[in-house]
């Protein structure tokens, strides 16, 4: 009786913490085995690629350079340049490079954010900015 010899291989990184995995597959069998062995090895393997690959692909892909919340640049109308982030429940704005302030959102839609002196207005994809009683300006950009 003949027997054959399998026997895979391969070495992984771990992408979160840089570790090396190093996974290896012996099998002492019959041709058929030898042959079902080297199927199955090759999709573990090509799953194991997959995986790596997308932990890799998932992180460098992100907005920002790994930040959820990135920060777009508007000019409005009145010459105010503003930098707003916005985070669900409201919007940081940077008014002309100054230090950000946070506007809680107002309304159920979240299309309007405002602090009662300041106001931040999106509606259908157009932003608008107000200062107290002042008419809003609008803004383009992003």
């Amino acid at each position: 009786m003949s027997h054959r010899y399998a026997i895979a291989g391969m070495a992984l990184r771990a992408p979160e913490n840089g570790e090396d995995i190093a996974v290896c597959f012996n099998y002492v069998g019959v041709p058929v085995w030898g042959t079902i062995l080297v199927r199955n090895l090759s999709i573990v393997a090509i799953g194991a690629l997959m995986l790596t690959s997308f932990e890799d692909s998932a992180s460098a892909a992100s907005i920002g350079a790994g930040n959820p919340y990135p920060v777009s640049d508007y000019t409005c109308d009145d010459g105010t340049r503003l930098a707003v982030r916005l985070l669900g429940d409201r919007a940081s704005v940077s008014v002309n490079d100054a230090v950000a302030v946070d506007l809680p959102s107002m309304g159920s839609e979240g299309t309007t954010f405002s602090n009662g002196q300041q106001t931040l207005t999106i509606v259908q994809g157009r932003l608008s900015w107000g200062v107290g009683r002042a008419v809003p300006s609008a803004c383009t950009g992003g």
